[in-house]
């Protein structure tokens, strides 16, 4: 899937957009691809190494996402602004990144990637030892969403 401006070609009717399923095969997410669509649920396939630069940024209404083990690269702002987004699930076998309760980090949890926006409650970052989180990446992008 090729990298994009604002005009995907299904940006006029993204807001009827319900639900997004990228076929096997597909092994990127281009920059902006799904940039204001309002699905309410997103597949990505095992096949998939790569999630552009805003690639997701203010889809509203999806509520969870897993990522596959085949990803490698998530761009910057790839979820920003999906304020409904209560969970970022990662493939155990992924070699990049990690997940905890939902919260989205490189694989040895040193940095913090994203925090998905709708996710309710307070999280705790425990600066004890260098096998914590050492390290917030662009804290605009951790929060997943401007408030």
């Amino acid at each position: 899937m090729p990298d994009y401006g604002f005009n995907s070609p299904w940006y006029s009717r993204s807001p009827n957009i319900k639900t997004a399923i990228i076929e096997d095969g597909v092994t990127g997410i281009g920059n902006q691809a799904f940039r204001l669509c309002r699905f309410t649920s997103i597949v990505i396939p095992s096949g998939v190494t790569r999630i552009g630069n805003h690639a997701f940024e203010f889809c509203f209404n999806f509520a969870s996402v897993t990522i596959p083990e085949g990803v490698t690269n998530i761009g910057i702002y790839a979820f920003s602004g999906c304020c409904s987004l209560v969970s970022i699930d990662v493939s155990d076998e992924n070699i990049n990144y990690a997940s905890e309760d939902g919260v989205l980090f490189n694989k040895d949890k040193t940095t913090l990637i994203c925090f998905p926006a709708g996710k309710t409650g307070s999280y705790d970052i425990i600066y004890t030892n260098q096998e914590t989180c050492n390290h917030i990446d662009n804290l605009e992008q951790t929060k997943c969403c401007l408030r």
